[in-house]
């Protein structure tokens, strides 16, 4: 009789370890958030991703910062073999306005076919040739012209600084890293802990020979932040000429919004490059992308314009929290997570009461 009881406590103290460490399992995992970053190539939702992770104090690796040294040395290179290869087919075409131009363009197109930058060093004679090209007219008169062709955001931004990545022991900044650009491929997870939850943020490749690994990820989704660029009304996409950019973002936003696994998921769209949108459309018209509007109005209104023609693609009844943003700008993009985040907690706080 005492064996039987003796078995029957031993049961219950195991049963009740296992009930506690299953009602903790459960209390840790209503603390995780999985958020997904999503939107088409050059949406500007990487540097996102990188704010985030410095405003939830998750700095950058010494690893990680040695291996942006190398991609902006790249970034820089390409930038401007960019435009060189593009000034004479430009209409008009556009040409050198210094004579010693034509041999510091030879030097940058040579390396670059050459694939000859090694990753240690940005060496002096090519930082020398990016600075004697940029302060040639004809080079700045096509990063202008910028519309009619692809280009980096950043570009001015590392024609100004090249000098200092010659240095032998150059590290690349906080500003470096948020400015440089690498094409995301596949999922980067990225982890961080914000007013008691852990987040699990899922950066994933934008172009469209990367979407098709996106649905590995939509299983338990917390939230989703769509980027879709305001400035890429003009731009076509870079594997397809022939679709604007644009209108490949609205049509990636309705299959995203509309998709059965995201019924409850909360969806908040960054209208993106605020900034750039807002200098633009002082020179090339809204209506370029949509005929429909009036180009008289302010830019205010076009942005309000770009915002309806997202949130209408939406299911009726779902709610589309929308902010215009400059990914860029830390300060800017820590003033909206403090929304985000407000807006993940309350509708957890939902789902836990009807649940």
């Amino acid at each position: 009789m005492g064996c039987i009881n003796s078995k029957s406590l031993e049961e219950k103290k195991v049963n009740k370890q296992i009930e506690e460490k299953l009602a903790a399992e459960e209390k840790e995992k209503r603390r995780e958030v999985k958020l997904l970053l999503l939107g088409a190539g050059e949406s500007g939702k990487s540097t996102v991703a990188k704010q985030l992770r410095i405003i939830n104090k998750k700095p950058f690796t010494e690893q990680e910062v040695l291996g942006y040294r190398n991609i902006i040395y790249l970034n820089v290179l390409h930038c401007m073999s960019t435009i060189i290869k593009v000034m004479p087919t430009l209409d008009p075409p556009l040409s050198f306005s210094n004579s010693k131009s034509g041999d510091a363009a030879e030097k940058i197109l040579h390396t670059v076919q050459q694939d000859e930058i090694n990753s240690d060093h940005f060496p002096e004679e090519l930082a020398q040739a990016i600075t004697e090209l940029w302060e040639d007219s004809g080079v700045r008169a096509c990063c202008e012209r910028r519309s009619e062709y692809q280009l980096q955001d950043s570009a001015e931004y590392f024609f100004e600084n090249v000098q200092r990545y010659k240095e032998p022991d150059f590290l690349p900044t906080q500003e470096d890293i948020i400015k440089c650009r690498a094409k995301t491929s596949g999922i980067i997870e990225t982890c961080f802990e914000h007013e008691g939850l852990v987040y699990k943020m899922f950066d994933l490749g934008g172009q469209r020979c990367e979407r098709k690994k996106w649905l590995n990820c939509f299983e338990d989704v917390t939230a989703i932040i769509f980027c879709a660029s305001l400035n890429d009304y003009d731009l076509t996409l870079l594997e397809d000429q022939s679709v604007n950019r644009m209108e490949d973002s609205l049509q990636l936003f309705e299959s995203i919004s509309n998709n059965r696994w995201f019924v409850k998921t909360s969806i908040i769209l960054f209208l993106n490059k605020k900034d750039l949108f807002e200098d633009k459309i002082k020179k090339k018209p809204l209506s370029v992308c949509f005929p429909e509007f009036e180009d008289s109005k302010s830019c205010e209104e076009a942005k309000e314009f770009i915002k309806k023609k997202f949130v209408e693609l939406a299911p009726k009844g779902k709610t589309i929290y929308t902010h215009f943003t400059c990914a860029t700008d830390i300060s800017n993009i820590e003033f909206v997570f403090l929304s985000v985040s407000d807006i993940i907690l309350r509708n957890i706080f939902e789902q836990c009461h009807t649940a």
